[in-house]
């Protein structure tokens, strides 16, 4: 093999090596972000909210804004979830679920007062999430 061809090989081998290490710095980076607060969408004519809450590796997002003094469906996905964040948990109001590796699980969330939050977690305690009712 010719010093040129050694070379060549070096220099590909170093750019790939950067490409993956950049993307690692961007995923990295992006993971850590803060997430703005989700605002609960509205079915104005069953007067219920919706909150969405995605459970894998966690729960996203992990701070909701919903409407106080509105009931809620509390719609959680799951998608090839083996994690703890399937052992579901609302101690404030009794729920305690083990979801579904994939699909969607949808809980009755009552009313709540203005000020007031609700916070979620696995059972293990390692996943978080809160809704705050304003």
């Amino acid at each position: 093999m010719s010093p040129r061809t050694k070379i060549s090989g070096l220099l590909a081998l170093l750019a790939v090596t950067g490409v993956i290490v950049m993307a690692f710095n961007y995923y990295r980076s992006t993971a850590n972000a803060p997430i703005p607060p989700t605002v609960a969408g509205t079915n104005p004519a069953k007067n219920t909210q919706t909150i969405e809450l995605t459970a894998n590796f966690g729960y996203t997002p992990g701070l909701i804004q919903a409407r106080a003094g509105q009931p809620a469906l509390l719609k959680v996905k799951t998608k090839d979830t083996t994690d703890c964040s399937v052992e579901f948990r609302i101690p404030a109001l009794g729920i305690v679920a083990t979801l579904p590796p994939t699909g969607e699980t949808i809980f009755e969330i009552p009313a709540q007062p203005p000020g007031s939050s609700l916070q979620g977690a696995c059972q293990m305690g390692m996943s978080h999430f809160e809704i705050d009712f304003n």
